[in-house]
């Protein structure tokens, strides 16, 4: 299912439509001109922005669960 997914959304990424009702990104964001320009503008960023929110929680919740991972007690 998930390869069925993947394949649809490949081709999917290809094809260029209108959504009806939206603004197009000339309009909403005039610096951006391209698909490029929104991957280097908006998901780059955001993705790293998040990536080092997540990674941050994450080894704060490790460090503290590690002890019970490892079979310890705690104390």
């Amino acid at each position: 299912m998930t390869a069925l997914l993947a394949a649809i959304s490949y081709v999917l990424a290809f094809l260029d439509f209108p959504v009806p009702l939206s603004l197009s990104f000339g309009e909403f964001l005039p610096f951006i001109k391209n698909k490029l320009d929104v991957v280097l503008f908006n998901a780059l960023p955001f993705n790293i922005l998040k990536g080092l929110v997540i990674g941050t929680i994450a080894m704060m919740i490790y460090k503290k669960l590690t002890p019970i991972l490892k079979g310890e007690t705690l104390k």
